[in-house]
C-alpha cells in the first residue's frame, strides 16, 4: 500500500491495495490464473468499515487482465484482528 496515493474526503479515504500471489492462483470468475490483484477501496475511518469500488486482476502474462466492479455503497465492518483491520489502521492513522 502506497500511503502517498490515498485520496481523502472527510472521513473517507480511497486507496489502491495490491496483493501478490507467490504462485498463480485460480480465482472464481477469472478465466486465467491470478498473479496479482489490485483493490480500489473506500475506507470509512470513523465507522471502521470499507467498500470495494473495483478490482483489477492480473495473470502471469501481460495480456491477462480483468477488471471487475465492486459496490461502492456497500460498506462492511472490518473484522477485528484481520488483515483488513491492519489496512484500515494504517490508512486511517496517516490522516
Amino acid at each position: 500500500m502506497d500511503t502517498t496515493t490515498i485520496a481523502r474526503n472527510g472521513t473517507h479515504d480511497k486507496v489502491w491495495l495490491r496483493f501478490d500471489f507467490e504462485k498463480p492462483t485460480q480465482m472464481p470468475g477469472v478465466p486465467f490464473k491470478t498473479q496479482q490483484v489490485m483493490h480500489f477501496t473506500d475506507i470509512n475511518c470513523a465507522e471502521r468499515s470499507q467498500a470495494l469500488i473495483s478490482v483489477v486482476v492480473y495473470g502471469p502474462n501481460p495480456n491477462q487482465t480483468k477488471t471487475m466492479d465492486g459496490n461502492p455503497y456497500a460498506f462492511d465492518p472490518v473484522p477485528p484482528g484481520s488483515v483488513g483491520e491492519a489496512i484500515v489502521e494504517s490508512v486511517c492513522k496517516t490522516q
